[in-house]
């Protein structure tokens, strides 16, 4: 893999200090320049019509293939974005619901957002901050890492390479994961739920989206009001 310019670990630190970057919770294997899929997404709060409770979910920004010795200056990245991002300003409104089922034959219900401009310009944001930091593992498999240790498919790998361009831009379709138990309820009253973005996090993908791994969340103030 050839050798990027990075910023020197001094001013790494203090970009990271200034954006409000909380560190990593554990150490990636820094010895060897693996390559880790990674889901930068919004952390929302969904509240449905039916008042049971809050539900947490994240909603994807984009996907990208990364180093995993470069994950601290992705984070950093994703913080000064978010320092200049007012998240009660960013729309999420409901559209409707949608029923996926996996090849084990798992179903799960989706609440689609309506990709707004807000939205959509914080999607496009976040995908040049990180253009820099992308990884093409194509011919790189044997070094692609997952939390699990499990071997990602080839499917999984081209779906995570190709998620820009074939699922960001004008081709972006924003949604969230629905609790089980809340999944009928979102079904009947979509227009009466409530969905506000709260932060953003960085995950690690795994072989299946079950084994995913929280890897940064945003805690700045700035923006995030």
């Amino acid at each position: 893999m050839p050798e990027r310019i990075r910023p020197t670990r001094c001013l790494l630190l203090v970009a990271l200090i200034a954006a409000g970057c909380a560190p990593l919770p554990y150490a990636l294997n820094f010895a060897k320049d693996n390559i880790i899929g990674i889901d930068v997404a919004l952390e929302s709060e969904m509240v449905p019509d039916t008042q049971t409770g809050i539900t947490r979910s994240r909603v994807t920004l984009v996907r990208h293939f990364v180093r995993a010795s470069e994950v601290h200056e992705v984070s950093a990245a994703i913080g000064t974005v978010m320092a200049s991002t007012n998240l009660a300003n960013l729309r999420l409104r409901a559209t409707g619901t949608r029923v996926t089922t996996t090849r084990n034959g798992a179903t799960s219900t989706d609440l689609i957002l309506a990709p707004s401009q807000e939205l959509r310009r914080l999607e496009e944001t976040v995908v040049a901050a990180l253009r820099i930091f992308r990884s093409n593992p194509i011919d790189a498999r044997e070094y692609v890492v997952t939390p699990e240790g499990a071997p990602m498919s080839d499917d999984r790998i081209e779906a995570i390479e190709q998620f820009v361009p074939d699922e960001s831009g004008v081709n972006y379709r924003p949604f969230l994961l629905v609790d089980p138990s809340q999944a009928e309820a979102a079904k009947r009253g979509t227009s009466q739920i409530a969905v506000r973005a709260i932060g953003v996090s960085i995950y690690q993908l795994g072989a299946q989206s079950a084994g995913d791994r929280l890897l940064w969340t945003w805690t700045g103030e700035p923006g995030a009001r």
